[in-house]
């Protein structure tokens, strides 16, 4: 602190000493939007109500299938179409904002418990203070019951008077004793305020030129006038100091302003790595799924190809003559349709499987954007709080709000890689499983129809059995086909999940830059302020300067005309004294 900010007082009642700011109790000044832009948050408030929407996808249908299971239906939450393009249209509309005067009369700090004034207010010399505390003002600075003052501080406040026996013993001194006392107290105190022991001097050495002019001894008249000019040359050093810690305090500020917009950017680029991130792994899920969902495409065609070409298959194969190949054929033909049977279990159970993880892994999706809404939450407060109210990573809005990101964010990648990712690489998985199954089961089914035909050739088995297994064969692959058709509804939720999840992780990127972009105008606009600072304090000095100056001119010449006045006195005494001793 190397400039005084504002005066309080302190005040004996009854004996006792009490603390008040009647500054702060009578109001404060904030920057709140005109009224232009308060009606466009409140509107933009209004509109912001999402509701409990729903999506149906539906699949491509085929004639023999059943038409009931090829919707998919999703519900999420949603904000409609037309709240959501007039709230991005007001969003563009730059607002202002003005100071305003709170007139709202304030008892907070009137009467005050010393120890809550302490938290916000410490003056020059820390007597004053009521509390005892002469810790100096580094650890005023750094005082962590600052980040933590609530309202409820003042509202639970015991105001209660203190006894001060340096107080009462101020009052019993005199005018210069109080001012040396103060200059003393005040630079041990707060060695980097120069301008507080500069009012000192100069009242000093005003005092003293004052006590100087009723004296009629010149010795002490004179050394009275020359400790007053001694007094006026320290308050001259004194404001040539002030002057400096202007300067520095300008340089400080600016670095210290560097300081937040960079502590921002750095914070703001580990998030954006992580969103960068999330958006490689979420394209590299889409993409795999987009090659799962084609090579579905692909095994449905496959199948609906050789379903086509089932009515045209016959198999001739040439008589066998050896019952004990045909029995052995017999044989083999009950253990591959045993194989079928298995794989067809397997089928059944993993389908499922696959449809449950498919429907988890659709409402996953879009559960997902709430999630990520509320993550983007604190990057766009502090973005208008940095934009119109100047606030940055120190202010206790922002750093409270801010606190909660790592948490959303490590929930967010949790999910992401749990719900999302990992569950659709099983489901690319679990569906490549049952292509293979359908390709294992068609390929035995082939294979013991041939084996059948073979049986029939032969006349071990009526020529009916051939024609059933044909039909059965008919009737797993238009089964397969329908499964397939199907459950495409549900791949098309995945693929828009997808789509949407990427919309909103870039729109999240978009966030943090516009936050970046913000704490950027509030770093000019700030730099701006500082400019306009050292403007009005570091006129205080130079003008301060001049007034010290021309009374210490004042002063000087008073002393010459007072010495010129008594050197002449003398001469004539001595000359009086010259004619009385020759007799004129």
């Amino acid at each position: 602190l190397y400039i005084d900010n504002h005066a309080w007082n302190a005040v004996r009642l009854d004996n006792y000493w009490y603390v008040y700011d009647v500054t702060w109790s009578a109001g404060r000044y904030h920057l709140e939007f005109r009224r232009f832009g308060k009606w466009i948050s409140k509107v933009q408030k209004k509109l912001y109500k999402t509701k409990i929407g729903s999506v149906t996808f539906r699949s491509r249908h085929k004639a023999k299938c059943d038409k009931t299971r090829g919707k998919y239906i999703v519900a999420y939450e949603i904000l409609p179409w037309w709240r959501y393009r007039i709230i991005r249209f007001l969003s563009r509309i730059p607002l202002r904002v003005r100071w305003v005067m709170d007139k709202n009369k304030n008892n907070d700090f009137y009467l005050i418990n010393p120890e809550v004034m302490a938290v916000t207010h410490m003056p020059n010399d820390p007597r004053w203070s009521l509390t005892g505390n002469y810790s100096g003002i580094r650890a005023f600075e750094v005082d962590p019951k600052y980040y933590h003052l609530k309202d409820t501080l003042y509202k639970r406040q015991v105001r209660t008077g203190r006894h001060c026996g340096e107080c009462d013993n101020w009052f019993a001194l005199d005018d210069l004793a109080k001012e040396k006392q103060m200059k003393h107290n005040t630079s041990e105190f707060n060695p980097r305020n120069h301008f507080a022991p500069f009012n000192a001097d100069y009242n000093i050495a005003n005092i003293l030129y004052n006590r100087s002019l009723p004296l009629e001894d010149s010795t002490a008249k004179i050394q009275h006038i020359d400790s007053a000019l001694s007094y006026y040359d320290r308050a001259r050093d004194d404001l040539r100091k002030a002057s400096r810690d202007v300067t520095t305090e300008n340089r400080l500020l600016r670095a210290k302003n560097a300081k937040k917009v960079k502590l921002l950017l750095d914070e703001n680029k580990g998030y954006e790595s992580f969103i960068h991130a999330l958006l490689t792994t979420t394209n590299a899920s889409t993409g795999a799924m987009k090659k799962f969902i084609g090579r579905a495409r692909v095994t449905e065609l496959r199948i609906k190809a050789a379903q086509d070409k089932l009515p045209y298959l016959s198999v001739k194969t040439p008589p066998y003559n050896n019952k004990d190949n045909v029995i052995k054929m017999q044989d083999l033909f009950v253990k591959k349709m045993s194989i079928v049977d298995s794989v067809s279990k397997f089928i059944a159970a993993s389908r499922v499987q696959y449809s449950s993880m498919l429907q988890q892994l659709a409402e996953n999706m879009y559960s997902k954007d709430s999630v990520l809404d509320s993550m983007a939450a604190p990057f766009s407060r502090g973005g208008i709080y940095r934009l119109y109210f100047r606030q940055d990573n120190y202010k206790k809005l922002i750093a409270e709000d801010r606190k909660t990101i790592p948490l959303r964010k490590e929930l967010y990648a949790a999910d992401i890689k749990t719900s999302i990712c990992q569950l659709s690489a099983s489901v690319a998985k679990l569906g490549m499983q049952i292509f293979l199954a359908f390709d294992k089961r068609d390929r035995y089914i082939l294979e013991s129809g041939r084996l059948l035909n073979v049986i029939v050739n032969e006349g071990m088995v009526n020529k009916d059995s051939l024609n059933r297994h044909r039909t059965y064969y008919d009737a797993v692959m238009q089964e397969n086909i329908c499964w397939l058709t199907m459950s495409s509804s549900q791949l098309s939720a995945v693929t828009e999940g997808y789509r949407r999840m990427l919309k909103r992780q870039r729109l999240m990127e978009e966030v943090i830059r516009w936050e970046n972009r913000a704490e950027r105008n509030r770093y000019r606009a700030i730099n701006g302020q500082i400019t306009w600072r050292k403007k009005k304090f570091g006129s205080i000095p130079p003008n301060n300067l001049r007034v010290c100056v021309r009374k210490k001119n004042v002063v000087k010449k008073y002393k010459r005309d007072y010495l010129k006045k008594l050197k002449d006195a003398r001469r004539k005494e001595r000359d009086e004294a010259k004619k009385k001793k020759k007799g004129w």
